[in-house]
């Protein structure tokens, strides 16, 4: 499932195995090429776990803030930024992002997994959830060829899907793809899921753009320069 993304990280690959839950990575480094950057990317008590694809565009902003608050940052790069933000502030961490990203958090003290997307929809998120051998299982990945690459996910089409991009030439309406069962993240979208349960999307929360417009608006207001 992971190296068909090959072609979005051409550079590196990581994997992490846990009870529960396996998180892939293919990468390509541009901010931060060294291997302080290599994901998934774990915190250094185990209990947090960062797969991330995109860019921050505040990640000075969430580092001051996070060093006035003492919460340490131990990776480099807005990834690392990103991962001490999660573990410091939890899943509202993702209220505070400007930027371009989708990304899969897990916090193995909770027992949870989150999915999220920005605002904009730049950065694609795609899941699945259904029985396979493994039982109850919860599949995920940034476009929808790495999700049915899984051995018990079968590549069936969506009628609505289809009939969607037959009529607006869109692969993604809402969260329906071309793929039965194959749903997109939907753009500012946040989604929860416990480990240890069967995976049922919960703690759902949508930050529009323009939420986001409104904050930007906000901030050159009470910093014109």
């Amino acid at each position: 499932m992971r190296d068909t993304l090959v072609h979005r990280g051409p550079d590196d690959a990581g994997l992490l195995e846990t009870p529960g839950l396996v998180l892939g990575s293919r990468r390509l480094a541009v901010r931060d090429p060294g291997p302080e950057g290599r994901q998934p990317m774990r915190t250094g008590d185990g209990r947090h776990a960062l797969a991330y694809n995109g860019e921050l565009y505040n990640d000075d902003e969430l580092r001051a803030d996070l060093e006035r608050e003492g919460h340490p940052i131990e990776h480099g790069a807005d990834t690392g930024v990103l991962l001490a933000s999660l573990r410091a502030w939890g899943v509202d961490a993702i209220e505070r992002l400007r930027g371009m990203y989708a990304l899969a958090w897990a916090d193995f003290g909770a027992r949870t997994l989150t999915l999220a997307r920005d605002p904009l929809g730049i950065k694609p998120l795609y899941w699945w959830t259904g029985s396979t051998r493994s039982g109850a299982t919860l599949v995920f990945g940034s476009e929808p060829i790495a999700v049915l690459a899984h051995p018990d996910i079968s590549a069936r089409p969506d009628p609505i899907g289809v009939s969607n991009y037959l009529t607006t030439i869109r692969t993604v309406v809402e969260e329906r793809t071309l793929f039965e069962g194959v749903r997109a993240v939907r753009p500012g979208e946040t989604l929860g899921f416990a480990l240890d349960a069967e995976p049922t999307a919960s703690k759902a929360r949508t930050r529009s753009f323009a939420f986001v417009a409104a904050d930007v608006a906000a901030d050159v207001a009470s910093d014109p320069s």
